[in-house]
């Protein structure tokens, strides 16, 4: 049986409504009506809140629909994705930082410097690839991933000219 069908008749069995579902679920009734006519599936935490209000057990929510686990395994997939943006951006303000606090803490090497520059670099250019695969992942229409890519683009450029600027008046 499918998921959707299984979460609805059990809603039905127990004599809650769709309502009073959401409200146990901290969801909205849009949500649930969604994920009984299949339109949406919910990610792996609201399973396992509908397992525990549903009394339902994991096996039945998961197994039982085949593309149940294909959808949680999308769901994790694109979390991890998301985690990996962040550790991008953490490394490129520490790479501003670095180059931003040569006055303070005095200045760094030549090769240094360059080898940070390249890093920065590269280092951006993951994190482009993170956005991108973080769209595809969440079937973003290819024209909003451009529009996307592009805003990111601008932005990582002025950070990049600025930290460059920085370096350049601190030496």
């Amino acid at each position: 049986m499918a998921f959707d069908q299984i979460i609805k008749n059990k809603r039905q069995e127990l004599n809650i409504t769709q309502s009073e579902l959401a409200e146990k679920l901290f969801v909205s009734n849009k949500t649930i009506s969604n994920w009984e006519t299949g339109k949406t599936m919910p990610d792996l935490d609201n399973v396992l809140y509908i397992a525990k209000v549903l009394h339902l057990s994991l096996d039945k929510l998961l197994l039982e629909d085949n593309n149940m686990v294909e959808h949680v395994k999308h769901i994790q997939e694109i979390k991890a994705t998301k985690k990996m943006t962040w550790v991008s951006y953490v490394t490129n303000f520490m790479f501003f930082l670095m180059f931003s606090t040569q006055s303070l803490f005095g200045q760094l090497p030549v090769p240094i410097l360059v080898m940070m520059l390249i890093g920065a670099w590269a280092n951006i250019w993951v994190l482009f690839h993170f956005w991108s695969k973080t769209d595809s992942l969440e079937d973003k229409a290819p024209n909003m991933i451009k529009i996307n890519n592009t805003k990111a683009i601008v932005v990582t450029t002025i950070i990049t000219v600025i930290a460059l600027i920085t370096t350049i008046l601190v030496h």
